[in-house]
């Protein structure tokens, strides 16, 4: 994993209930969609395509020292995935 993302037992456990890996949720900030990252209610939220080809939602906070601390992640809706292309 990345040393610019902070990854602990919660938010590892959160998003793995969706069936999404840490490794996977960090490919999708190599590959954003266009017009993100953007700010989103108290964080921020990107959405992009992962190094497994799936298309990824990923809600995160930017913590003090830089880190990226993911809080939810999930993958895209078909509907979802046509507004991106």
């Amino acid at each position: 994993m990345a040393k610019g993302f902070k990854w602990i037992k919660w938010n590892t456990d959160h998003i793995a209930q969706k069936g999404i890996a840490p490794e996977e949720a960090e490919s999708v900030f190599y590959n954003p969609s266009a017009g993100f990252p953007r700010r989103h209610q108290d964080g921020y939220l990107t959405k992009g395509k992962s190094f497994l080809d799936r298309w990824l939602q990923i809600a995160f906070a930017k913590e003090e020292d830089g880190r990226i601390f993911v809080f939810h992640a999930r993958v895209l809706t078909a509907k979802e995935k046509r507004r991106l292309k």
